[in-house]
C-alpha cells in the first residue's frame, strides 16, 4: 500500500465527504450508520479516489469530525501525535444500507455510491432505503426486471 502524497486534499475529504461507519443494526445485526450530522441531498458514501496510508501529525488532524478521526484511528496503532488513516474507496459499504418503508433517508441517484440523502441525517442515525424505491429506479434506468416471490424482504410491489 502506498502513502497519500496530497495531504491537504485527503483531509479535505476527511472532513468534508465521510460521514459513515457500520455499527450494530436493530434492524438487521448490521448496518451503516452516520458519524456526524449529514445534510440533505448528500452523497454519504463517496469514496475517496486513491487507495493508501495517511499519516498526520495531531495538529493537522484537529479540522477533521472527532468521530471521523476515531472511526479511522481506531483501526491502527499511531504513534505518539500522529494519526494513522487508511482511505479506501469504501464501495461496499452500500450493502449494508437497511430497508426501511416507514422511515427511509436515502434514495437511489446518480452518484458515486448510488444513492443520496433525503433529508437531515443525524449523527448517530442509520441510513435506511425503501429497497422499492430502488427496485423502481433499477427498473427505470437500467431495464432491470426482477422476478422476486411475493413478499420477499418487502420489496415486490
Amino acid at each position: 500500500m502506498k502513502q497519500i502524497e496530497d495531504k491537504q486534499k485527503a483531509i479535505k475529504y476527511l472532513r468534508d465527504d465521510v460521514y459513515c461507519t457500520l455499527d450494530v443494526s436493530t434492524i438487521a445485526k448490521i448496518g451503516l450508520f452516520a458519524l456526524k450530522t449529514i445534510p440533505k441531498d448528500i452523497d454519504p458514501i463517496k469514496p475517496y479516489e486513491e487507495y493508501g496510508w495517511l499519516i498526520l501529525h495531531d495538529s493537522d488532524a484537529e479540522s477533521i469530525h472527532p468521530n471521523v478521526r476515531h472511526k479511522f484511528s481506531e483501526r491502527m496503532f499511531s504513534p505518539r501525535n500522529t494519526k494513522i488513516f487508511i482511505l479506501d474507496f469504501c464501495d461496499y459499504l452500500s450493502q449494508y444500507i437497511n430497508h426501511s418503508t416507514a422511515n427511509p433517508n436515502v434514495k437511489p441517484a446518480e452518484t458515486p455510491s448510488g444513492i443520496i440523502t433525503t433529508r437531515v441525517v443525524d449523527e448517530g442515525e442509520e441510513l435506511l432505503l425503501d429497497f422499492r424505491e430502488m427496485r423502481e429506479y433499477l427498473e427505470k434506468n437500467f431495464n432491470w426486471k426482477c422476478d422476486l416471490p411475493p413478499g420477499i424482504n418487502g420489496i415486490n410491489k
